[in-house]
């Protein structure tokens, strides 16, 4: 359940929250923001605000992401993109679902994959095998990696430039995030605990705003990008 944020929220209140406009692919950046109270949960404690920030559009477009192979789902996933600001997300979860996710991933992050839950990482050098998944999630804009799912398996996309083409009976999609606060507040409540840990690549203000977008553009970061106001 999400946790009870009072009706007039005052100065003091931590929250995080994902905005619509967000999901919907469209916004901004500004220093203030107008916010439906319905869509905050309590921010993680103990964590900066500004990493806490960070937490809504990666872990729950990971919840979500999970939800797509079908309800119930208990088959054999693979994780593209598994140390990424996604996909970092997405490994411990599934474990947590029962699961027991395969990832891809770098070569110099395969121990800290494995420390999310994954027991099994694949690297460049070693690929996983054709056919071997009921599904894959890929967060890091690898349509290849649908030759991974068996024949009548699902592949889920992640980012919208990175469709996979159609092959055999594989169905495959693009999935975006939609807001959830119910959603949001396990995710939330599972940082306050500290796993997994927040994944913060850089933290920039305002004015370095280009940079940030650049910076995930040239691939390799290990988490999100923040952007904070002046003082």
């Amino acid at each position: 359940m999400c946790a009870p944020i009072p009706r007039n929220p005052q100065p003091d209140h931590r929250v995080v929250a994902l905005r619509p406009s967000l999901a919907d692919g469209a916004g901004v950046s500004a220093e203030y923001a107008a916010l439906d109270e319905r869509l905050a949960v309590r921010a993680p404690a103990g964590v900066p605000l500004e990493h806490a920030a960070a937490l809504p559009p990666a872990a729950l477009t990971a919840e979500q992401a999970l939800d797509r192979p079908g309800p119930g789902f208990a088959g054999r996933l693979l994780v593209c993109g598994a140390a990424g600001a996604v996909g970092g997300y997405l490994v411990r979860p599934a474990a947590l679902r029962g699961l027991h996710p395969a990832a891809l991933a770098r070569p110099g992050d395969a121990e800290a994959v494995r420390g999310l839950g994954a027991p099994e990482v694949f690297t460049g050098a070693a690929p996983p095998p054709a056919g071997a998944y009921d599904a894959v999630i890929d967060a890091a804009g690898r349509p290849r990696t649908v030759q991974a799912v068996r024949d009548g398996g699902r592949c889920v996309s992640l980012t919208p430039f990175a469709v996979p083409d159609p092959e055999r009976s594989v169905d495959a999609e693009v999935y975006g995030v939609r807001t959830d606060p119910a959603m949001l507040d396990t995710p939330a409540r599972r940082v306050e605990d500290g796993h997994p840990a927040l994944r913060i690549a850089r933290v920039l203000p305002f004015e370095e705003a280009p940079r940030a977008h650049a910076l995930p553009e040239a691939g390799g970061t290990r988490g999100k990008i923040v952007l904070t106001p002046g003082s």
